[in-house]
């Protein structure tokens, strides 16, 4: 069983930053069927969340962080996973950005993530490779992942 977010977060979680196109970011966070990102400095440092339709009114990334962009929730990578359900729950989120000593983000964990370690079920990542980045593929209605 899961003690601390570190060992459930997806620590290759969709984000967004200078260094992104908006066409670019876009397309990935279509290919991993999500409708928001967090909005990370050139640091790495999580500044806040930005939907679909916020980015969608952008020439720019840049104009992501000049523009309205959500508050977002973050925990510390070390910790638990009781108290970051908590934090989960008392900030409205679905999602929680996690970060480091120095407060870089590090990866994300969401809330069915959280749920299934609260509940001690196993967690399903597979090698630190997220379900979009795992190579599913639809058949006969129903998602069949990939062994590799």
């Amino acid at each position: 069983m899961a003690k601390t977010v570190a060992e459930i977060m997806d620590r290759h979680f969709v984000y967004a930053s200078q260094a992104d196109s908006i066409p670019g970011l876009l397309r990935r966070m279509a290919g991993a069927c999500i409708a928001s990102v967090p909005v990370l400095d050139l640091a790495g440092r999580p500044v806040g969340k930005a939907t679909v339709c916020d980015i969608e009114t952008c020439h720019h990334v840049e104009d992501i962080t000049a523009g309205r962009i959500g508050a977002l929730v973050s925990v510390s990578q070390n910790t638990s996973v009781d108290a970051a359900a908590r934090t989960l729950a008392q900030g409205n989120a679905d999602s929680l950005v996690v970060v480091d000593e120095q407060g870089i983000a590090v990866g994300l964990v969401n809330a069915a993530e959280l749920l299934r370690a609260v509940l001690g079920f196993a967690c399903s990542q597979r090698d630190d490779v997220p379900l979009s980045r795992r190579g599913g593929r639809w058949n006969d209605g129903l998602l069949e992942l990939d062994a590799g």
